[in-house]
């Protein structure tokens, strides 16, 4: 099988150097020099999906070993960090499931905390090439793979886990995308109650584009949901199903950012009564897994800070709150919308509540965006447009771990 040959050619120190030497080759001019090469072939589609992932897998990509499959099954994997901070989230037990394996990225993290795992992926010459990363990165741990469906899964082994793991595939054959939970492969509406009877917990990966009040809806077994960005990016929303309810569902929210981590906790469906605030010295701006679970009001109260304009999601306070989860910008001057006085400084511009955008306001302003350090906020206070010229503030945060 081609996995089998693929394993044998990196094993080779020469083979190994090839795909070193051309990692930032074009891989279309190495395919058509090789044309009749095989085994280059197979080693050029390695520098390729190596490509695809640098940024997102570093330590895969630096692992000259790991077997990659095409492009195609590395879309939908998780980044190395947002799986390590997962597996910081699972509490540690013996036995875990991942029945939508993939790649492996999850299951080798969560791996750390469990000592027996079963890795389901039907795609057969994948599962394969998954069982040979995993039983080489893993060489302590007890794996079983199974080259089959879930609904075929868990069909056949009713052996009870400590917990379940689950990217559903949202994408058909053609790889294009699909929008409801019912046309997911496996189709979780239908195979939940079965998942409930072999774990009491089960987490549902969802893409970061879902409708959380809508899923909330039709996974009424939530108990959890955890949102999850980086470098305030949402790259993940997720649902941690439970056999009993606990009297309202958690919403637990991250940021990875290079200096630390933003988390923040909530209770779904509070409610926020934010008073309306004057432009003091410090400026929040919720993180993307914040806005995403639509609690920065919540936020706010907790924080007791002040928000803009009703229909704004920019909030004030006259002290620092140094743990607010998103941006704190230390307010520098405040300026009547579109002042000449702003012409040609070097400021970045973010628009929030405001009709123009940051690209039109910096056009007509002729800001000098590329390289500065200070930023142009243009919004509402109180219904009237205004801009506030403020610097960033970076404050001290937990240190992401791993």
């Amino acid at each position: 099988m081609k996995t089998s040959r693929l394993k044998s050619l990196v094993q080779e120190e020469a083979n190994r150097n090839f795909i070193l030497e051309n990692l930032k080759a074009d891989t279309s001019s190495l395919l058509f020099k090789f044309a009749k090469d095989e085994d280059k072939r197979l080693l050029i589609e390695q520098i390729a999906s190596r490509q695809a992932i640098r940024k997102k897998l570093p330590e895969a990509y630096n692992d000259l070993q790991r077997l990659f499959p095409p492009k195609g099954n590395l879309e939908q994997s998780s980044s190395e960090a947002i799986s390590k901070l997962k597996a910081d989230l699972v509490p540690a037990a013996k036995s875990l499931a991942d029945l939508s394996g993939g790649f492996g990225i999850d299951f080798l993290y969560l791996m750390q905390k469990f000592e027996q795992g079963h890795f389901v992926e039907p795609n057969e010459e994948l599962c394969e090439m998954s069982s040979l990363n995993l039983r080489r990165l893993l060489p302590q741990k007890e794996i079983h793979f199974y080259p089959v469906t879930a609904e075929s899964f868990i069909e056949q082994n009713k052996t009870p886990f400590d917990f379940i793991y689950l990217d559903p595939s949202r994408r058909d054959l053609a790889h294009r995308p699909l929008y409801r939970p019912e046309e997911y492969q496996p189709n979780i509406l239908a195979i939940k109650s079965e998942l409930l009877k072999l774990s009491k917990q089960v987490y549902v990966k969802m893409s970061p584009m879902i409708s959380i009040p809508e899923y909330l809806q039709i996974l009424p077994e939530t108990q959890e949901v955890w949102i999850l960005s980086e470098r305030n990016e949402c790259k993940e929303v997720g649902f941690l199903l439970g056999r009993e309810p606990k009297g309202g569902v958690k919403i637990r929210t991250y940021n990875l950012l290079l200096e630390g981590q933003q988390k923040y906790e909530s209770e779904w469906g509070e409610l926020a009564n934010i008073e309306l605030s004057e432009i003091h010295q410090y400026l929040y701006l919720p993180n993307s897994s914040i806005l995403k679970a639509g609690i920065q009001d919540q936020v706010a109260q907790d924080l007791k800070l002040g928000k803009l304009d009703p229909n704004s999601h920019l909030y004030s306070s006259p002290e620092l709150i140094e743990k607010f989860p998103g941006r704190i910008f230390l307010l520098k001057d405040i300026h009547k919308a579109y002042a000449k006085s702003l012409r040609s400084k070097a400021l970045q511009v973010i628009s929030r509540n405001f009709p123009d955008s940051p690209e039109f306001i910096s056009r007509k302003l002729k800001l000098k965006a590329k390289g500065a350090k200070d930023y142009l906020i243009a919004t509402k206070q109180s219904g009237k447009p205004v801009f506030i010229e403020a610097s960033l503030y970076v404050p001290s945060l937990e240190r992401n771990g791993g």
